[in-house]
């Protein structure tokens, strides 16, 4: 019971204090509040980054890869006048040839306009078969999908993404209006509902999706290339396949496309699983790289904290010998000084907390990131105050704590 009400009566003495010099205190703390702000905020996106990429991924569907042609450099690919394109037949190849696979479709992806009887814009337009909608997680809302009829007759109909009829035909369904698209009519045929993410290169919510063979054909995407296709996506039937999967797409486009054994391949396979392993580490180091040069602020403040209280014991001298004098122990004085260096970090904390959450918030509502926060990086931050308040503060609570009680007494 000692121990608490002398405890209670430091702490207050130790409020006291830091209210009566408040501008001072304030400024003290305000390089722990930076940096639990900075921390915060800094983990929060970099959470968010991580979790945006799983996201995406995971609606195009983690047991998927993509085929492009171009020969691989580094982190990507590049093309050559080697390389040969992509066809059609090379897409009945692999759904004729490896057993492996769920589905198997190709796209064509380009920027044309469109204009509506009241408005137009520039739109990504997809040339794709129907195939696409047993893989992405993409629905019709009204309309249907391409008859068989209108995909291998190159038909002008078309299906629009939710923010693409938007623009176009305002509230309006546009099913069965007509669309002029990079300059021929278009009959939509359907619209898709809103997806809110789409695969990359790709947002069908703002996109138009036609038949591949009209997007070859009459949209000059294959002028001079008989069949081109832009790029293949194939589905394994399980994300246990996919390393297997890989291998037989690439053993058969070497067959087919008569390479040797010493050239190079002249497509480019992307595993998604294994694209979504290397942005998350990306994104984790970008995270904890940020975290690291935010923490600097924690160090400066805890500085800052150390050279206040200094400057405290020595303004107070004299008070340390009169609290000696009529009784205080060396443990009382020490406990003192570092309740305070404490109180104002964990102060700090909180409001670093407060600051950083808001930042956070702020740039998911204003700027759209995609954020994420966590209890644990909350309580770590708290934690960390505090125990900078701690360490920081023990310099100065045994100064403090050392004073002879008579130099004390005599100190003007």
């Amino acid at each position: 019971m000692v121990n608490f009400i002398t405890t209670y009566t430091v702490a207050r003495i130790a409020i006291k204090a830091i209210w009566a010099n408040k501008m001072r205190s304030a400024l003290t703390s305000l390089g722990i509040i930076i940096g639990v702000g900075a921390v915060i905020a800094m983990t929060a996106i970099g959470a968010g980054a991580s979790k945006d990429i799983s996201d995406r991924v995971a609606k195009m569907g983690s047991n998927t890869i993509n085929l492009q042609a171009g020969a691989a450099s580094g982190g990507g690919f590049s093309f050559s006048s080697q390389a040969k394109y992509l066809t059609t037949d090379d897409v009945a190849a692999i759904k004729r040839e490896i057993r492996t696979i769920d589905e198997v479709y190709a796209t064509i992806t380009q920027s044309k306009n469109v204009t509506s009887a009241n408005t137009g814009t520039m739109a990504r337009v997809m040339g794709t078969t129907n195939e696409i909608f047993n893989v992405q997680p993409w629905y019709i809302a009204e309309g249907r999908k391409f008859t068989e009829a209108e995909i291998n007759g190159a038909a002008t109909v078309c299906i629009l993404g939710s923010e693409t009829s938007k623009e176009l035909f305002a509230d309006m369904n546009p099913v069965e209006q007509p669309i002029r698209l990079d300059g021929q009519m278009y009959k939509v045929v359907g619209l898709m509902k809103e997806v809110g993410e789409g695969s990359w290169g790709f947002d069908p919510d703002n996109g138009i999706i036609v038949p591949l063979s009209t997007m070859q054909t009459k949209l000059g995407a294959a002028a001079n290339r008989p069949k081109y296709v832009q790029t293949i996506t194939i589905k394994a039937k399980s994300y246990d396949l996919i390393s297997d999967t890989e291998d037989e797409v690439k053993k058969l486009m070497r067959q087919r496309h008569k390479l040797l054994p010493r050239q190079e391949d002249d497509f480019y396979i992307r595993n998604l699983a294994q694209m979504l392993n290397t942005m998350k580490g990306m994104a984790t180091t970008m995270s904890l790289l940020l975290g690291a040069i935010a923490s600097i602020s924690l160090l400066v403040g805890g500085i800052g904290i150390m050279n206040i209280m200094l400057v405290s014991v020595t303004e107070r001298t004299r008070e340390i010998g009169i609290r000696m004098a009529i009784g205080a122990s060396l443990w009382d004085i020490r406990l003192q000084f570092l309740m305070e260096a404490m109180i104002l970090s964990i102060l700090g904390g909180i409001i670093g907390i407060t600051l950083g959450l808001s930042i956070a918030f702020g740039l998911e509502h204003f700027a759209n990131m995609v954020i994420e926060i966590t209890l644990s990086s909350v309580l770590l931050s708290f934690f960390v105050s505090a125990a900078i308040g701690i360490s920081f503060g023990f310099y100065p609570a045994y100064k403090a704590s050392k004073l002879n009680p008579i130099d004390a007494l005599r100190y003007e």
